[in-house]
């Protein structure tokens, strides 16, 4: 599994994404891990960025 995500093939879980972001402390962020749905998926980060 750890491969397919690296190649891409299949996208990081969402609860995975928090993790990792909260793991690296934002270095890597849920945006970074999920670029084409982030936006979908945690509304509330678009929001953020126009606050």
């Amino acid at each position: 599994m750890v491969y397919q995500l690296i190649k891409g093939l299949r996208p990081v879980p969402e609860k995975v994404c928090v993790r990792i972001e909260r793991a690296t402390a934002g270095a890597v962020t849920r945006r970074d891990l999920r670029p084409d749905d982030w936006a979908d998926i945690w509304p509330e980060l678009k929001e953020a960025d126009h606050a």
